[in-house]
């Protein structure tokens, strides 16, 4: 069966620990709700996945602040949805790793707030 929609992005974190000099976070902080986004909603929005062919887990915040971001990746795999997210990288560590190499289908590593130094490296 053809997917009616090719890409759906979702913000599923407002939260992020870096400060970049080019993010609309920074500009309007005092309005920014940091928050994440529930379960609860996260199931609502699936319901549309079964006719979505990738989802992808970005926006100005940090997926990986999310709690729920491994059982929220499941929901759509199982639903049949390539799945990609985009981070900083910085809360990746062993345990996470493994798990976004089995689950995920593309990871995009932001690397605009890093140091210049490790950009040059």
């Amino acid at each position: 069966m053809k997917k009616a929609l090719k890409n759906l992005q979702i913000e599923v974190s407002a939260f992020c620990g870096m400060r970049c000099s080019f993010c609309p976070r920074n500009l309007f902080s005092f309005k920014w709700k940091q928050k994440n986004m529930d379960l609860g909603l996260y199931r609502r929005i699936s319901k549309v996945f079964p006719s979505v062919e990738y989802v992808h887990l970005q926006g100005w915040g940090e997926p990986l602040q999310n709690p729920d971001l491994q059982e929220m990746i499941r929901i759509a795999k199982e639903n049949g949805c390539k799945v990609g997210l985009t981070t900083n990288g910085v809360l990746i560590d062993d345990k996470m790793a493994e798990f976004l190499l089995e689950s995920v289908d593309r990871i995009t590593f932001s690397l605009g707030g890093a140091p210049r130094k490790l950009m040059k490296e």
